[in-house]
């Protein structure tokens, strides 16, 4: 069986990301269960097997999927999923979510809880994208709009969705989101966005100049 270590998880109704660890290198408290498969479960399962920036550094197996034939949970200071899926094993990001007209073997996915503190953000263009929709969006948490030209380093937070603490570099602006042309004093800028993908939630809910 094969190991599908995601960077997600589900809190109350909504995914949110962290660092997975080894399903078979963790010591678990509390009983597996056998429990029924809802909506929001498949929901947090194809959309942490669906995204590539969900997926934790040491992950060498990605799948795509065919069919959820089992879940347990196991409650501990949150709740860790672990799904028996029926998928195919795929080479690159392209290949991630459902599978469409294949024969694939039995794998298991394992999705994880933590909760509260802050980790490292994968800097690639879905993140990139959401800061951009948070920009574009009316809102009075910034002083002054901004668009950015550079986002330094992501952090995020397991919250009751997906808390991105983003250090960028930009300037104030008419057309937030991605400068559509290089600043020419660009400032630091500590911006942080609260989003739900699956509600296609995204705000921002503050903005700091740290330079």
């Amino acid at each position: 069986m094969v190991f599908l270590r995601t960077a997600a998880s589900l809190i109350a109704a909504g995914m949110a990301l962290l660092t997975a660890v080894p399903a078979q290198d963790t010591t678990m408290v509390g009983t597996w269960k056998e429990a029924t498969v809802t909506d929001a479960d498949v929901n947090l399962l194809t959309q942490a097997a669906g995204n590539a920036s969900y997926y934790a550094p040491e992950v060498t197996t990605a799948i795509c999927l065919i069919a959820i034939e089992g879940l347990w949970t196991q409650t501990v200071a949150g709740t860790n999923y672990k799904f028996q899926v029926a998928g195919c094993a795929v080479n690159d990001a392209s290949g991630l979510g459902p599978c469409v007209d294949r024969e694939c073997s039995t794998c298991q996915a394992a999705v994880y809880h933590l909760v509260g503190n802050w980790m490292t953000a994968a800097k690639n263009v879905h993140t990139e994208d959401l800061l951009a929709q948070a920009l574009q969006k009316q809102n009075t948490k910034l002083k002054s709009p901004l668009c950015f030209t550079e986002v330094t380093y992501i952090e995020q937070q397991i919250v009751n969705g997906i808390h991105f603490r983003y250090h960028i570099l930009g300037c104030e602006t008419t057309m937030p989101g991605r400068c559509s042309s290089d600043c020419a004093t660009p400032s630091k800028y500590n911006v942080e966005v609260f989003a739900q993908p699956w509600a296609d939630v995204v705000q921002v809910i503050s903005g700091v100049q740290v330079q």
